[in-house]
């Protein structure tokens, strides 16, 4: 342990130096040296200060979820991480992950009923999006929040509870991917993943509000059957994401047993031979598998893998302040709509 941190110490130069070049931006930016495109419509940044693993797109399917129930029509936008294209492009629910990113695969899965678009230049995105769905009323912006060439309407920015943004340090120094100072754009800070009780008031003046994530009734992947949890006593959990003991946790105590566990790199592509070798481990041992909406994603066009015994442990956001959180949002929603005449 003495001897990582003495390493990482080592790296603090480098993480000065470019912490010095990301205050050279946002000044940039914030003088109008850089201009900013702000959209027509709406719209809600969801983003995080981190490299990954705060929970953005969960959240931001709470959020899709909720403006759905208020009678709005959102869309959302991504750049579709780790996809094989490049351009604009609308998800399908008949899309392959590899061209449009995993994440807004699962979101177009979740919400068939709206826009899911991927495009690296939010500006770009934004208009096409807005010339192909005229109606759209809003737009969820995902992990935008450090691209400065979108200027939001609101921002809402994310970061694990077990070591939010103002404990943590610049890479390679840390895992932040911008200045902690940048977190003064939020308009919102919401701390994720949290136990149900902890609250935070403010961080310099910012409301900061808790999340937590609600794990459901595994259900099996092919059919959406719920699982009897009687039936099976032996599972192997398996997943390819930022955080997977997070995941791991979940599943133990959902299945309220200890399991086999295997982590992957972060959209980690599976292959037949990994999936392979995943379900003779499961059937020798008896066990079944299981793993995140996301990872199935993934997997779910591997056609030469039987995977009738895999599972999936569906999740959902919860925000312990529910209420103020969507006081601020409405407020801002309605200001923007008042200043310009929608």
């Amino acid at each position: 342990m003495h001897v990582l941190l003495s390493m990482r110490n080592l790296l603090a130069p480098i993480a000065i130096v470019y912490g010095t070049l990301l205050k050279f931006r946002h000044w940039l930016y914030n003088h109008g040296i850089i201009s900013s495109y702000q959209a027509p419509v709406f719209t809600l940044c969801i983003g995080n200060l981190e490299l990954g693993g705060t929970g953005k797109t969960p959240h931001a399917a709470y959020f899709l979820e909720n403006f759905l129930d208020r009678g709005e029509k959102p869309a959302f936008l991504s750049r579709g991480y780790h996809r094989n294209t490049s351009g604009f492009q609308l998800v399908h629910l008949h899309s392959n992950y590899s061209e449009v990113g995993d994440e807004p695969l699962w979101i177009k899965n979740q919400f068939p009923q709206i826009p899911v678009v991927v495009c690296e230049n939010r500006e770009e995105g934004i208009k096409t999006l807005l010339k192909q769905f005229p109606d759209t009323t809003l737009v969820i912006l995902d992990d935008a929040f450090q691209h400065r060439s979108i200027k939001s309407t609101l921002s809402l920015l994310l970061t694990p509870g077990d070591k939010p943004f103002w404990k943590n340090k610049l890479v390679p120094w840390g895992s932040l991917r911008d200045v902690q100072s940048a977190s003064k754009r939020a308009q919102i800070i919401l701390k994720t993943k949290c136990r149900k009780g902890e609250v935070d008031s403010s961080y310099f003046g910012l409301p900061v509000y808790t999340s937590f994530m609600e794990f459901g009734t595994p259900y099996e992947a092919k059919t959406g059957k719920p699982v009897d949890m009687a039936a099976f006593s032996e599972w192997t959990a398996f997943c390819g994401i930022a955080k997977p003991d997070d995941f791991f946790k979940a599943c133990k105590k959902c299945l309220n047993q200890e399991l086999e566990t295997r982590s992957y790199p972060d959209h980690y592509a599976f292959t037949v031979k990994d999936l392979k070798e995943l379900k003779e481990k499961a059937e020798k041992q008896k066990s079944r598998l299981i793993t995140t909406e996301k990872d199935w994603m993934r997997i779910k066009n591997v056609d030469t893998v039987d995977l009738k015994n895999l599972y999936i442990l569906p999740m959902k956001v919860k925000i312990l302040q529910e209420k103020e959180v969507w006081n601020q949002i409405f407020q801002s929603l309605q200001s923007f709509r008042q200043s310009n005449g929608i």
